[in-house]
């Protein structure tokens, strides 16, 4: 499975990645790769500058995404995670869930678990 997270510097993404892999990627809610990510959007590779995406706006990214109709998409808002963690990152995971045609339900304990793990104070 590729979930594919298109987020704008500073919004969420590697909270968000984190949560989802705690959830997909372990029995129990404990695997934590929560790190600063220090991934640049320029890469330089010896003389040569790769990787190059113009961020452009804000407005125009979202745009880009919310009026996509070749594939189903989800738009999260960093905003809501800070706010309602837990249903923003259930929202998350029923979409996984109707992309995929998963019938797994949401495991509520794991779900939890996740969370705490992917806290910033931890």
């Amino acid at each position: 499975m590729i979930i594919w997270i298109s987020s704008y510097p500073k919004s969420g993404n590697t909270w968000l990645r984190s949560l989802i892999s705690n959830y997909f990627f372990s029995k129990d809610g404990n695997f934590n790769f929560m790190k600063d990510d220090k991934r640049g959007i320029v890469e330089k590779d010896g003389e040569r500058y790769t990787g190059f995406q113009p961020l452009f706006s804000w407005s125009l990214h979202l745009k880009s995404w919310s009026e996509n109709t070749l594939y189903p998409t989800l738009i999260i808002k960093y905003e809501d995670l800070i706010i309602d963690t837990t249903s923003t990152f259930k929202k998350v995971l029923n979409f996984i869930n109707d992309v995929t045609k998963s019938k797994k339900n949401i495991d509520e304990e794991k779900l939890l678990k996740c969370i705490e793990n992917c806290k910033f104070s931890n």
